[in-house]
């Protein structure tokens, strides 16, 4: 499971706010992809520009395993009972979180 310390380093590598939408992260990553690629950079930076993009590649993973694995994180009653309130529950809570700390 994928702690919300990883998270928010994975937030910070990419430079995004607390509150941010699925099509800003994937924004977020390809720009930063292009700040960091190894091709923009002399050749005498390629080994620290491919470290970076490890980690911005590293980041936006992170990320996204964290939203996809959220739902996963409560018991099957939690699910039904919030699920039968607000279809949007997982993604809605996962943001006041997000914003909580």
């Amino acid at each position: 499971m994928i702690s919300y310390d990883d998270v928010e380093k994975a937030r910070k590598v990419l430079g995004l706010p607390k509150e941010v939408s699925l099509a800003e992260i994937k924004a977020a990553y390809k720009k930063r992809l292009k700040e960091v690629h190894p091709d923009k950079r002399p050749q005498t930076e390629a080994a620290r520009a491919e470290e970076e993009t490890d980690h911005v590649v590293k980041a936006y993973e992170t990320l996204m395993t964290y939203i996809a694995q959220y739902p996963y994180s409560f018991s099957k009653e939690q699910f039904k009972r919030v699920r039968r309130r607000d279809p949007t529950w997982a993604v809605t809570r996962f943001w006041k979180e997000m914003q909580e700390t």
